[in-house]
Formats: structure tokens, sequence, C-alpha cells
């Protein structure tokens, strides 16, 4: 691997690594929108349709946006590893042990690094895009309890 190629490696590592701290925004948020789920209409005497809806959806973005996490963590971590060695192809290895672990289909292995970049960067967009929809949703539900009081 190239020197230039492990740099870039080494800089998606890092970039990935952010997905951490949208992760720790979005579970408190997860974790509240659960609890309004299961708590709210028993403690209310009418059915809120639209605020659990809302806070439903807003629990389902929260997991999607939890799914991402853990999916972006591993592919920092794969940049890393390959960043960190300097002898040899680590990405034919890297391959090698994902596509035995079914982690990886045989037709993505052997991709050059700029389309695993493109890949690692398009689920972290998505992690992101899960995060500003829970958001949004929260704030939603938040307004119609809002207006209901």
């Amino acid at each position: 691997m190239t020197a230039q190629a492990r740099t870039l490696a080494f800089c998606t590592g890092v970039l990935l690594e952010q997905g951490r701290r949208v992760d720790r925004f979005s579970r408190p948020l997860t974790m509240a929108a659960l609890v309004v789920v299961l708590v709210y209409p028993s403690y209310s005497g009418r059915e809120p349709l639209e605020l659990v809806g809302a806070f439903m959806l807003a629990a389902a973005a929260g997991l999607a946006e939890m799914y991402l996490a853990i999916r972006v963590a591993f592919d920092a971590a794969l940049f890393h590893r390959a960043a960190s060695v300097s002898d040899g192809d680590e990405w034919v290895e890297l391959d090698e042990a994902l596509t035995r672990l079914a982690l990886l289909p045989k037709a993505k292995a052997g991709r050059h690094p700029e389309a695993r970049v493109a890949g690692a960067r398009r689920l972290f967009r998505f992690q992101i895009a899960a995060l500003i929809l829970q958001i949004l949703l929260v704030l939603f539900a938040a307004g119609i309890a809002f207006l209901r009081i």
C-alpha cells in the first residue's frame, strides 16, 4: 500500500470516528422516545396517537442510527488497521477475512481504496441523516405535546 493510500485510509478512519459523537447524541433521544412510547399512554387519559406515533418514528430513527453507528465504527477500525500496515496490501487480507465471515460479498472484494472511502462516507452520511430525522421528529412531537397542554 502506498503512503498516499495509507494517509487516505487514516483520514477516513478519523472521519468515521466522528460517528461516535453522532451516536452519543442519538442514544438519549432514542431512550427518551421509547420511554414516552411505553409510559405516556398509561398516564394520559386519552390516546395521543400523533404524539405516540411521532415518538415511535423517532425511536425507529434512533435504532436505525444505532445500527449505522455500529457499521461506521467497524469501518473506522478497518481503515485504521489498513493505515497501520506499511508492508503489502492490507486490503487483500481484510477482504479475505471479511469474505470468510460473510461480511463482504465476493463481488465487492478487491475494490479500489477510493470506492471503499466513498462507501464508508455514504454510511456516515446516512447515520447523520438518521440523527437529523430523529431530532426533527422529537421536536415535532414536543410541539404536539405543547399544543395539547
